[in-house]
């Protein structure tokens, strides 16, 4: 019996060694972004300042979404001078 037992675990070993030697190894992980720091002026002051920090990928992200942003409210401004009605 025990040497049944030993004989099974192996030959489960050596599936197991088998069996991981067709997979391929992982990817070593990706380096993180390196964070981008900007001093930006604080709302409602000439000059105190904050800093922000955010990678390449983040301070892209937020210029869009500014840029979005501000044609949203340049066309409802002009929708509402116009007497249009709102688009959405």
């Amino acid at each position: 019996m025990r040497r049944v037992f030993v004989s099974l675990a192996v030959l489960a070993m050596g599936a197991q060694a088998h069996a991981s030697e067709g997979q391929p190894t992982a990817a070593p992980a990706a380096q993180p972004e390196k964070l981008i720091c900007k001093r930006e002026g604080k709302t409602g002051s000439l000059v105190q300042r904050r800093k922000a920090c955010m990678t390449a990928t983040q301070w892209r992200e937020a210029a869009d979404r500014g840029r979005a942003e501000a044609e949203r409210s340049q066309e409802h401004r002009l929708r509402h001078a116009v007497g249009l009605p709102s688009g959405g």
